[in-house]
């Protein structure tokens, strides 16, 4: 989600963390074999991947909206307007290629492709969904906990 951190990073305030190092360049001048190519982009098309990374997109920007309440609705607008899926996947194959040969990739083809496979996409977005609810509650029980000590420390000194 580069494209997404860029964006929260231009409006970020001139305080704030430097962004991280920068993902793997798109493949300079063919470097990827091109069948580990063809297979990474088989691979993103049955896992629905650049989908899935418009579906966090939005949520994202949907939650950036409410942190700066002071950018105007065009400029989300035109932000979205210019993601192109095709895009994303060109920018990932370089890291799939990085971190999977080509035999791995075809495992995971077959994975994807086979029934338990297919069930796993389908359900991943309700997984997901459910899990960040998971640890959203978590993470507010965590919160309150620990504020909960730190009121008793304060009290009790």
């Amino acid at each position: 989600m580069s494209f997404l951190l860029a964006a929260v990073l231009a409006l970020a305030p001139a305080h704030a963390e430097p962004p991280p190092p920068a993902a793997p360049a798109a493949d300079p001048a063919g470097a990827i074999d091109p069948g580990l190519r063809a297979d990474i982009e088989h691979l993103m098309k049955i896992t629905g991947s650049a989908d899935v990374a418009m579906q966090v997109m939005r949520q994202m920007l949907e939650a950036m909206k409410g942190l700066a309440p002071d950018v105007p609705p065009s400029f989300w607008d035109e932000f979205l307007a210019e993601v192109d899926p095709q895009e994303f996947t060109e920018l990932m194959i370089p890291v799939y290629a990085k971190h999977f040969t080509r035999a791995d990739i075809q495992e995971l083809i077959r994975f994807y492709e086979s029934p338990v496979g297919q069930k796993f996409i389908r359900e991943q977005a309700g997984v997901t969904q459910d899990s960040m609810a998971v640890g959203q509650r978590w993470g507010e029980d965590l919160a309150r906990r620990v504020m909960e000590r730190a009121e008793a420390q304060r009290r009790g000194r």
